[in-house]
């Protein structure tokens, strides 16, 4: 039944697209749509195989009581009214996390996942030359929501080597990340970022 909902409502995102959407590639759109929506259908077939719990502690039944850690990838992040949008948007939402400008530009942000679903939808709004959510973590609640958090607030991370060529200085030092993901239980997402299991001393800029 799930499945049958997913593809209606593919069809239905099918349809929307325009023409300079299908110029520009519609399998990317597909993915992304997907990558977006599958989990949402994944939680209705839970809810669906366990309607006859009726704990109002339910996780599936409730969206609050799950967490989610997003990964979100750009192309770059410069502008300085976009990263305070990104700063005060996550902290609305009471989401913890970081933003690390740059090329490319790196997002976490882990919390609620409504909350963490609300901060994807209106960031990914702003005018982007490409941005991607990379990966996502999604878990059930089962005490305190901040016994699943990896960071203790969100804040701007700088990962930048200054001394690099062209641009505006400010290209990403991939080793200075790898060494911060480390420190924070996050290292195994460097893979979705770059394709790679990387290495600290491999991956120092020079």
């Amino acid at each position: 039944m799930q499945q049958h909902k997913l593809n209606s409502s593919l069809q239905e995102f099918l349809c929307t697209l325009t023409r300079d959407s299908v110029s520009c590639g519609v399998l990317n759109e597909i993915i992304q749509w997907i990558t977006e929506n599958f989990p949402c259908y994944t939680d209705l077939s839970l809810a669906d195989s366990c309607k006859s719990d009726e704990s109002s502690n339910s996780a599936v039944q409730h969206p609050h009581t799950l967490f989610s850690r997003l990964w979100i990838y750009s192309h770059h992040i410069y502008n300085r009214e976009k990263r305070r949008t990104i700063i005060d948007t996550a902290r609305e939402l009471d989401l913890t996390g970081f933003s690390a400008p740059g090329k490319p530009g790196i997002i976490c942000v882990e919390g609620h996942k409504p909350s963490a679903d609300n901060f994807w939808q209106q960031i990914r709004s702003l005018q982007w030359q490409r941005i991607t959510l990379m990966h996502r973590e999604d878990s059930a609640v089962l005490s305190d929501v901040n016994s699943l958090r990896r960071f203790e607030n969100f804040e701007e991370k700088h990962f930048v080597n200054p001394h690099a060529q062209g641009g505006h200085g400010t290209h990403l030092d991939r080793g200075k990340l790898l060494y911060f993901l480390q420190q924070n239980g996050c290292k195994d997402v460097f893979h979705y970022y770059f394709g790679i299991d990387g290495k600290e001393d491999s991956l120092v800029e020079k």
